[in-house]
């Protein structure tokens, strides 16, 4: 595991068992600080810019080629983002949110002061009140914003992605916070937090401007201390990863407008869609895992001074799916096993230790897989689960598969099986997209539930052939 953990030893009954804790450090990101080590992989790395130049290149030639001057077809991109009284709108929307998360510092603040005051039992009530109510509110008016509202696909699914950010943020603030008010420690202790945390911890309750940086730094754990960059911000630097940003949505975008998504719901065209989506399955992985992992993550990095930037490691050399898993976005994989693992796992204290973990394993897995389901629903705008059956189905079974003797054939297997994965999802939901675009049914409305959830691939495809 790339992250660095101390152990908790805890000998009182009264404390919750807490496995343990990330402590942060200053790291560069894994991809860079391969290259900056081995020749090799810097000569790829280059080769790889010189590969997305040319294909964007080729990309503007082609669109000048067909529309007789000079011309940059941006369709895709302007189907997603929507006019600009959307992204006015989308702005609103997130500000709003953002605006109720500063209400939980001050009022978690009081809730600490109410148990002091009237008591635990009336304090501890009045505090879940106003979280579940933050809650409910905020998804309310997520949910109200991206269906009733209608916004565009890319504006729905970067919302969608924002609230889980803010809500996972949220929620280990305040567990971790609460830890300091139900079980009180000293920084001379000589076991528990002062040691666990290695100092990025205060035995007080975390200041409004630690709350602030936490909310926009590029970690869902909540820590009173982070690791910071030394110097000023390298405006350069940042500006790299924004542009590093665009040019992958830019040509994401372009991948599945010329190459993915099928001409017409003809046999032929579903056939050269699978093909294509097989072909540029693990390229598109990389390039989403590029643009958001390593491109967004060093860009927010860059601008806060957060100086631990290993927010994935080389999943890419991964001989087994539990190490995938670990590797792949240590940020998010990070949060679900300190709040979702450990704690599934701890409850199911009368099960077998065996079982419990296998059993905890599923139920994480299955949880996130729900997740990212609810992510991808929100781009294409309905529900077809099959990264849920996927994930939830397949991803346990790998996760449980032991690796092979041999770490080659290991490593080939995992990849394969990502790329194979990865085909079937993306032709499997362009198709689903193309059979709305070529077959619109005049009986159902974008709000109806049987428009939401029913697929409409078999009936299109029947049209056509």
């Amino acid at each position: 595991m790339s992250s660095t953990r101390s152990s908790q030893n805890n000998n009182s009954e009264k404390k919750p068992n807490r496995s343990s804790v990330k402590v942060f450090k200053p790291r560069e990101p894994c991809i860079e600080r391969l290259t900056s080590s081995n020749q090799t992989i810097n000569t790829v790395g280059i080769l790889t810019r010189i590969l997305i130049i040319t294909q964007l290149a080729c990309t503007v030639a082609r669109d000048c080629y067909h529309a007789g001057r000079l011309y940059i077809d941006l369709n895709v991109l302007y189907l997603g983002i929507g006019s600009f009284s959307d992204i006015l709108f989308f702005g609103l929307c997130l500000s709003v949110q953002h605006l109720g998360c500063l209400l939980v510092h001050p009022t978690f603040k009081a809730w600490r002061w109410l148990r002091a005051s009237v008591g635990a039992l009336m304090a501890d009530t009045l505090f879940l009140l106003f979280y579940m109510g933050w809650v409910v509110v905020s998804w309310w008016l997520f949910f109200n914003a991206t269906f009733t509202q209608r916004m565009p696909a890319f504006l729905s699914a970067a919302y969608g992605v924002e609230m889980v950010r803010l809500t996972a943020k949220i929620h280990s603030f305040i567990r971790e916070n609460a830890y300091k008010v139900l079980y009180p420690w000293n920084k001379e202790d000589e076991s528990g937090p002062a040691v666990w945390y290695q100092g990025q911890m205060d035995p007080k309750v975390g200041s409004f401007s630690q709350y602030l940086y936490f909310l926009f730094a590029p970690t869902l754990l909540y820590r009173d201390h982070y690791p910071r960059s030394k110097g000023p911000i390298n405006w350069k630097k940042a500006f790299l990863y924004y542009y590093q940003f665009n040019t992958i949505i830019w040509l994401v975008s372009v991948s599945l407008k010329n190459f993915l998504f099928p001409a017409s719901f003809h046999t032929k065209d579903l056939v050269y869609c699978g093909l294509h989506s097989l072909m540029l399955a693990f390229w598109m992985l990389a390039m989403a895992h590029a643009c958001v992992l390593h491109s967004w993550l060093n860009f927010a990095a860059e601008l806060t001074g957060f100086a631990d930037r290993e927010f994935y490691g080389d999943w890419w050399a991964s001989t087994s799916f539990s190490s995938y898993y670990r590797k792949w976005n240590s940020v998010v994989y990070d949060w679900i096993y300190s709040y979702m693992y450990v704690d599934i796992k701890n409850s199911l204290s009368i099960i077998s230790p065996v079982h419990r973990s296998r059993l905890a394993v599923f139920l994480t897995i299955l949880i996130s897989a729900v997740m990212h389901e609810y992510i991808i629903t929100l781009g294409v705008g309905y529900c077809i689960p099959a990264l849920l059956l996927m994930f939830g189905g397949a991803g346990v079974f790998f996760y449980l598969l032991r690796p092979f003797a041999i770490r080659r054939v290991s490593n080939i297997f995992v990849v394969s099986m990502l790329s194979i994965g990865t085909a079937l999802l993306l032709a499997f939901y362009q198709i689903e997209v193309a059979a709305r675009l070529y077959c619109p049914s005049d009986d159902d409305k974008s709000t109806d539930t049987l428009y939401f959830f029913k697929p409409r691939l078999i009936e299109c495809y029947t049209q056509f052939n």
